[in-house]
């Protein structure tokens, strides 16, 4: 007979709530039979010697044997009182530790008793865990377990699932914490919540109505929670409960979105409430303290998603400075060239409003952003001069003229001009 001692579970036969009915039964030898004791270094010359009185040996360093008609049991099974013992092949009665015997594994409680028909709580990998044995003995694997109303399932290590989801036979089902199968309703791990059907089996990839309100179970039987979730090619958003948003505003608190009375979000496109108007882009989410196009154009949207008109002043991340941007009634942001506002005119160049700055090399705009005319004291370009330019009623420089008492040359300035190359590399 071939057996093999595994040692990797070690435990004893205890209730699990309505798991398990009576206590393990556990050996009193000294109460069955006479107590014969034997050196541990006895023993394997007893094996074909004279025969001995039969019972229970004890050998002194907390192992047990037996003798049977005269001689040690060797790597063979013992029924004494009803219950059943293994010894292995030194003679020593197998405890508190599962054995393969004839390719079946077994459990043997911590007075050698072969556990039968209950549960039995483990030391697994340094963990607790439970193991089921069937009325044979056999510690019963990828099986059903059913006590009562309640149905279990052991792995293919004969461990019972717990407090997590399993697929058995395609299906998928949850688990709780006490090894019991949920059905006929929800179920929760301590962070996601699940479905499960009157068979047990999770609800996936399908909707689930309770009480007027629509939820979403994804393939893994998880319930959507605080995100978008695409189904079909329709977007949309399931609140922090699980609960479709639906004919209005909801937010996972870091993102706003617009659902409509059937739950689908608002998408590239815009929405008016009262003189405000908000944007939402592909995936649902509302455009918010950004430029952003649509059909051509490039439009701002502030902290709180509002689409801004007239001036609009931001801070640049890029630049590490606030700048200056210009949208029209429409939203429209003035991008690239010149724009006159209230008789002014500005010069925009990628939606930012130019300042202190050569546009080109016949115009300037100073630090509020607007086109210089008449005279202007500006700075050179190597910092350490700077000159007095005229700029006529259109905002153009003006050129070898005589502008009142003072002659402005070529480079359009007046005075000597022995830094003209300055001006050369403007603009």
């Amino acid at each position: 007979m071939k057996k093999k001692i595994i040692g990797i579970l070690i435990g004893v036969s205890i209730s699990l709530g309505g798991c398990i009915t009576g206590n393990a039964q556990e050996s009193k030898f000294i109460e069955k039979k006479e107590i014969h004791t034997v050196k541990k270094q006895e023993i394997n010359l007893t094996k074909k010697s004279a025969k001995l009185r039969d019972g229970w040996w004890d050998l002194n360093y907390g192992e047990w044997a037996y003798v049977k008609n005269g001689n040690f049991v060797f790597d063979d099974w013992v029924k004494i009182d009803s219950n059943w013992y293994y010894f292995n092949e030194y003679g020593w009665m197998v405890k508190n530790t599962s054995c393969y015997i004839d390719g079946r594994e077994y459990f043997f409680n911590n007075s050698g008793v072969l556990v039968k028909d209950r549960w039995t709580k483990v030391i697994y990998n340094g963990s607790y865990e439970w193991i089921y044995s069937d009325s044979s003995g056999v510690i019963k694997k990828s099986s059903w377990v059913k006590n009562g109303t309640n149905w279990y399932y052991v792995d293919d290590r004969g461990i019972m699932v717990q407090n997590e989801t399993y697929i058995i036979d395609g299906n998928k089902y949850f688990f709780k914490s006490d090894g019991v199968m949920a059905q006929g309703g929800w179920a929760n791990d301590g962070e996601y919540w699940y479905y499960a059907s009157s068979s047990g089996a999770l609800k996936r990839n399908s909707w689930m109505n309770e009480n007027n309100n629509w939820y979403y179970l994804q393939s893994d039987g998880m319930m959507v929670q605080n995100s978008i979730y695409e189904i079909g090619s329709t977007n949309y958003f399931f609140k922090d409960n699980g609960i479709m948003a639906k004919s209005g505003w909801a937010t996972d608190g870091d993102d706003w979105y617009y659902a409509s009375s059937s739950g689908s979000l608002k998408n590239n496109s815009w929405l008016k409430e009262g003189n405000k108007w908000y944007y939402f882009n592909a995936y649902g989410y509302m455009i918010k303290d950004i430029r952003f196009e649509y059909n051509g154009q490039t439009y701002y949207s502030d902290e709180n998603g509002i689409m801004r008109t007239g001036w609009i002043k931001i801070y640049d991340e890029e630049d590490g400075k606030y700048i200056w941007m210009y949208a029209n009634s429409s939203g429209h942001l003035y991008s690239n060239g010149w724009k006159q506002i209230n008789n002014v005119w500005y010069y925009f160049d990628e939606c930012r409003m130019s300042t202190d700055t050569w546009i080109g090399k016949d115009y300037y705009v100073d630090s509020s952003g607007a086109m210089v005319k008449g005279w202007k004291n500006i700075r050179c370009d190597y910092g350490y001069e700077s000159h007095s330019f005229y700029f006529g009623n259109d905002g153009k420089l003006v050129r070898n003229k005589k502008i009142g008492d003072y002659w402005v040359n070529e480079y359009g300035y007046y005075g000597s001009d022995a830094h003209a190359h300055d001006y050369n590399s403007l603009g």
